[in-house]
């Protein structure tokens, strides 16, 4: 059963909506949030920068173990004067998939991705 009238939802971005409310506990009030979205039963993207610094992190309240799916971006340097933009799935429940980086072009209004090609 539907129970709204669309089928897509994108917050861009997370930050965005942390400065909107000051988190007294990120954990829980992000479980609940994550539940609130799970029951528009519509796909959900939500956009999130990695915070500074290189500790691994991937977000700021470790809000990746509650989504089922994180797509990864990055900007790959190649050569002086080419930069190559590259997609990995970090992760996906309840599906087997890779977790190497792939180049993301868009050609024609028609995204694509292949293995990228290391120099």
């Amino acid at each position: 059963m539907k129970v709204n009238n669309f089928d897509l939802v994108a917050i861009d971005s997370l930050a965005g909506v942390y400065s909107l409310n000051k988190l007294e506990n990120p954990r829980r009030e992000l479980f609940h949030f994550f539940g609130f979205l799970r029951s528009l039963r519509a796909t959900t993207f939500l956009v999130s920068e990695i915070p500074g610094g290189d500790d691994g992190r991937l977000c700021m309240f470790d809000e990746d173990f509650l989504s089922d799916g994180v797509l990864l971006l990055r900007t790959i340097e190649k050569g002086d004067s080419d930069v190559q933009l590259r997609i990995r799935c970090v992760k996906m429940r309840r599906t087997k998939h890779e977790r190497e980086y792939y180049a993301l072009t868009r050609n024609d209004g028609e995204f694509r991705i292949t293995r990228a090609i290391s120099e």
